[in-house]
């Protein structure tokens, strides 16, 4: 479901057509919307006119429907009108008054891109920005609407199909962006339009701060990007943080657009969710992990997928196995094929994934053997050409030179101007009790310094009920959930480090660490957990070493 803001909107007066739009976007909608409703803003701007074909005086308080914010599709700006409206003799009307919804709804979309500076490029960076009218209550001949109107205008009978007919009126917007503007996220976005004003900590700004760095540290890997779309075979060999996903990502989106056809795949379910949504509606290109492809292919019921999940070499052996027998029988290939954390697979199923790729196609693999955490002989089948990334982009300093003793890869090293960060809380705590008492008072400081629980993740070895936490709870103002990722301030997932592997997060909270324990006993296991964290890593042991 959406994110709303504020969260209590049903609780609060609106007009039926206002809550008829509400309760389809809230009944419709991923989780991956941010939706505003009902958001004032005093704007000081001044709006181009495009009525006067002058600059009009802004300066008076509006109120915006809604917002709608997507970090694929960019920001609409919904305008709705209850009502029997009609459109004639070149005049809108809402029962006998007169009315002007478009140019309302614009006006209120430059109001909105006035708040933001012109430093993210353009009006909202790499993010297409659009407006739109909602009419829920009647239906409109499109047909015979204005020219204002076209393509922008969503009446009672579209309401159904009310999230694609949003990505389809911001898609029309994207060959209007201006040619490398600068990123921006949702996140931003949504601070400014709902600020936390006079409450915002030194950690959480300095975690903000960071993760700007980052990101603008990741795209420096576009020279490495730019090296191996050239290469028709290549490993690529890199330690954490490097940018291997993003470099992946890029390299397949490339070669799709090229028109190949494009396989991007990985081991870790919660890496390939990402993979997969990031590739929606990407002509030429299917990405996800490389055992829902062997399910499909092969027909494998739920039942017996949960019969294999208990067991690591039905799937690691049997299931990759009958997929190649698959692939034999209906020739099933792809022009180019790009593997995320291939150090996960195991022999067997790399005999497979080598035949998915044409003679002569591209083949790209990117592994760190360090990550090798299911112990398999991390084989990684033979390339004319190896390229190195021994340069950390994600970590702050502190982080890295704790995970850095754990490195195998030649050279490792962070980048000069990475952020030093807050450095590595560890604690050895031997009782179960005293440590979940520890957590409950590291997550009440994190809520105080307003660290949103959607930034971070409880990672441990066992499933929930088998840590010092057993089922969850709400610990320091937060509730803790398994193997979800919310997006809400006042909810933090908790997730093995197995499953949370290829992926990242500001705070990386490591619970019951235990050298004692198989899951933690090698090294491997450790530098995977800690490398999650991007600014912030808390270690609880529950015993020494």
């Amino acid at each position: 479901m959406a994110k709303f803001i504020p969260e209590d909107s049903l609780s609060r007066p609106m007009p039926p057509s206002e809550n008829t739009v509400y309760n389809a976007i809230k009944n419709s909608f991923g989780d991956d919307w941010t939706v505003f409703h009902g958001l004032r803003i005093a704007s000081s701007s001044r709006a181009f006119d495009y009525k006067t074909n002058a600059d009009a005086d802004a300066t008076r308080d509006i109120e915006i429907d809604f917002i709608l914010l997507n970090q694929k599709c960019g920001m609409l700006v919904l305008e709705v009108k209850g009502g029997l409206a009609r459109y004639e003799n070149g005049q809108w009307y809402s029962g006998s008054n007169r009315i002007d919804p478009f140019y309302q709804a614009l006006k209120n979309k430059f109001a909105v891109c006035g708040l933001f500076s012109s430093e993210s490029g353009g009006i909202l960076g790499s993010l297409p920005v659009a407006h739109a009218v909602c009419f829920p209550d009647c239906d409109l001949d499109e047909s015979k609407l204005p020219p204002e109107a076209h393509g922008i205008t969503i009446s009672r009978g579209r309401m159904n199909s009310l999230p694609l007919l949003c990505a389809k009126i911001l898609e029309a917007r994207r060959p209007f962006l201006k040619p490398g503007a600068g990123e921006i996220s949702i996140e931003e976005i949504a601070e400014k339009l709902s600020p936390c004003c006079g409450c915002e900590s030194a950690l959480s700004k300095e975690i903000k701060a960071e993760g700007k760095i980052f990101f603008e540290l990741t795209k420096m890997q576009y020279g490495a990007f730019q090296v191996l779309k050239n290469l028709r075979r290549v490993n690529v060999r890199g330690c954490a943080g490097s940018g291997k996903t993003f470099i992946a990502e890029n390299l397949a989106r490339e070669l799709a657009a090229a028109g190949k056809k494009t396989l991007l795949i990985c081991y870790n379910r919660v890496l390939a969710e990402k993979l997969k949504k990031n590739a929606e509606n990407i002509p030429n290109l299917r990405a996800g992990a490389f055992f829902d492809l062997c399910i499909e292919v092969c027909g494998i019921s739920q039942e017996e997928v949960k019969k294999y999940s208990k067991n690591p070499r039905m799937w690691n052996f049997a299931v990759p196995k009958m997929m190649r027998e698959r692939v034999e029988k209906y020739g099933i290939s792809y022009d180019a094929v790009v593997v995320d954390e291939g150090q996960d697979f195991s022999d067997e199923a790399w005999k497979t994934i080598e035949m998915l790729a044409v003679d002569g196609g591209y083949f790209h693999v990117f592994y760190d053997p360090d990550q090798n955490i299911y112990q398999n002989a991390c084989k990684i089948p033979q390339a004319p050409e190896e390229v190195l990334l021994n340069v950390n982009h994600r970590n702050t300093k502190n982080i890295f030179k704790k995970i850095k003793p754990m490195m195998s890869i030649e050279g490792a090293t962070v980048m000069d101007f990475s952020p030093a960060g807050s450095g590595v809380r560890e604690f050895v705590i031997p009782e179960a009790k005293a440590r979940r008492q520890k957590l409950r008072e590291i997550l009440e400081e994190l809520n105080a310094q307003k660290i949103a629980g959607s930034d971070i993740v409880i990672l441990g070895g066992h499933t929930l009920k088998n840590t010092c936490l057993k089922y969850g709870a709400e610990f320091g103002g937060y509730k803790i959930i398994e193997n979800a990722r919310s997006g809400r301030r006042d909810v933090i997932s908790y997730m093995t480090y197995m499953k949370f592997k290829g992926c990242e997060t500001p705070v990386a909270i490591l619970i019951d660490v235990d050298k004692n324990d198989e899951r933690w006993a090698e090294k491997n296991a450790l530098y995977t957990a800690m490398s999650r964290a991007r600014s912030l890593l808390i270690v609880i042991y529950s015993s020494e070493g």
